[in-house]
């Protein structure tokens, strides 16, 4: 019996590495092609300022079917006034709901001719963060909030999504005076992030934690305790999303949507019931046992970017200085406890899952965290 598991398990993986190898060949090919190896939009930090000029009624009304409807995006370079004929649509779930958000996220569709020679060439489809409520400046801040840690995990890892910020007039196209000035960001797609790391996606479920690559799935265990985010799962690509990078090595698995996290601290956020903890605010290490040179290399990475991540929050102007505040104490709870022997291993060390650990259940999705 144990020579036919084994046998079988060997079948397996070469069936992964073949598999994997085919994908990543052309790789390297595909980000010139679909890209022409360029990524203008997320090639810089700087805030855009834009005008998105559609229907505002019927898509703020659009919580069902999400159908593309036509907008104009206006945005001025130094010498010129750039308009370019896009769709747009809401996107999502749970803040499409109007009870949650009654402003919806919004994904963008681009016709690849229209974007040539803008700051958008190469993005077919965007997906748009938006501010959930109009004329809620806390809401806002969530927004801000969820921006920030991105560009956190961009410090700590290139292995991690990109995103650009931007200021936006919404403008009604039958009702010009009826405009909303706020933010969003847009978020790097999952194949640009897969080619620019030189891997392919992989849509497969069922991949456990622990067949990932262990150094950057600490770490992001790591960060997800750093933040307060227990809203993910790598077997059922909740908020994950897996990545093969290099034939004959395990994938990388990325996180992203992080507006459950205590570090945003969004007003429609619920702790889980499983983990039993009262607010989203209370961390909860989720990563599994790792060889301790692994944990040790990774809190050093944590340390030699603190400061950079601490300037980030500092220099952004557009977060509160109480929410500043706030979200700096937060991070320092989680340095104090990496740094403290005694609370490492009480609060990490201990609490790691071993690798037959049954994984929790999200409570809503009937399925396994």
């Amino acid at each position: 019996m144990k020579q036919n598991t084994s046998s079988y398990i060997k079948f397996i993986l070469t069936v992964y590495f073949s598999v994997t190898s085919a994908l990543l060949s052309s790789a390297n090919n595909n980000y010139q092609n679909n890209n022409n190896g360029n990524n203008y939009l997320f090639s810089s930090n700087t805030t855009i300022e834009l005008d998105l000029i559609t229907n505002m009624k019927k898509l703020r009304k659009d919580h069902e079917d999400s159908k593309y409807q036509k907008a104009l995006l206006i945005y001025k370079t130094e010498d010129d006034t750039v308009t370019i004929n896009t769709e747009i649509r809401t996107r999502g779930s749970f803040r499409k709901q109007r009870s949650i958000c009654n402003f919806p996220p919004i994904q963008m569709r681009f016709d690849s001719v229209s974007i040539t020679g803008t700051i958008f060439q190469g993005q077919t489809r965007l997906k748009m963060v938006t501010h959930c409520r109009t004329n809620r400046k806390p809401y806002l801040q969530n927004m801000f909030q969820e921006y920030l840690i991105y560009r956190t995990l961009n410090i700590i890892t290139d292995s991690s999504y990109r995103v650009r910020l931007a200021k936006i007039r919404y403008i009604d196209k039958k009702q010009r005076t009826d405009t909303i000035i706020s933010y969003a960001f847009f978020k790097e797609r999952s194949r640009d992030l897969a080619a620019r790391l030189g891997g392919k996606t992989l849509k497969a479920k069922r991949v456990h934690p622990t067949r990932t690559q262990h150094p950057h799935m600490n770490q992001i265990s790591l960060f997800q305790y750093m933040i307060g985010n227990t809203d993910w799962s790598v077997r059922y690509l909740h908020n994950i999303k897996i990545i093969a990078t290099e034939t004959k090595k395990l994938p990388l698995a990325i996180p992203y949507d992080f507006d459950w996290s205590g570090a945003v601290f969004a007003p429609y956020s619920e702790p889980n019931e499983v983990f039993d903890i009262k607010s989203v605010r209370e961390r909860v290490y989720r990563g599994y046992v790792v060889q301790d040179k692994i944990l040790y290399r990774n809190i050093r990475i944590f340390n030699r970017k603190k400061d950079m991540i601490y300037n980030l929050y500092k220099n952004f102007d557009l977060l509160t200085e109480n929410e500043r505040k706030q979200t700096l104490k937060y991070y320092d709870q989680f340095y104090r406890i990496i740094n403290r022997p005694a609370s490492l291993k009480h609060n990490i060390i201990k609490e790691a899952r071993k690798y037959n650990d049954n994984s929790a259940i999200i409570v809503g999705l009937d399925h396994e965290l």
